[in-house]
């Protein structure tokens, strides 16, 4: 559980930096500028998104050496992180969607962690909670 915990983290916080400079561009409404480019606003979120995914996915092989003193194989760590870099965009996403400038969104991303429970309450409990939890995308790095 610490070990996807520790290759979560660096995808989430690169998630709530891509997420905060978002809304910090659209306060200063660089995105309606972006949109009158070749590249567009669509080609421009998607040239965000992936350069920060890549960025968490490194950020997540960083975090190994840490961890490989629980012995786990990078072959078992190398698909879990692949998984947890794509939290990047998803995070990112939320944050740019659903808050209206910084101190939502600074809200919200504190919001966010209390959804980092969901694994936690899994492990512990009896009953079949993946199935409700499973929706939670932080949810499969840390249980796989």
């Amino acid at each position: 559980m610490i070990t996807g915990f520790l290759l979560l983290l660096p995808s989430l916080m690169v998630g709530m930096v891509t997420g905060f400079l978002l809304l910090d561009e659209r306060d200063d409404r660089i995105l309606t500028t972006v949109a009158v480019t070749p590249i567009g606003r669509s080609g421009y979120i998607k040239y965000r998104m992936l350069v920060t995914a890549a960025l968490g996915l490194i950020y997540a092989a960083a975090v190994f050496p840490m961890i490989n003193f629980m012995g786990v194989a990078l072959r078992l760590v190398a698909p879990i992180a692949l998984v947890a870099a794509m939290e990047v965009p998803i995070t990112a996403l939320f944050l740019a969607t659903f808050a209206g400038n910084k101190v939502e969104g600074l809200a919200l991303s504190k919001g966010l962690g209390i959804f980092m429970i969901a694994p936690v309450i899994a492990y512990f409990t009896e009953c079949r909670w993946e199935t409700l939890l499973g929706v939670i995308p932080f949810f499969w790095p840390v249980t796989a």
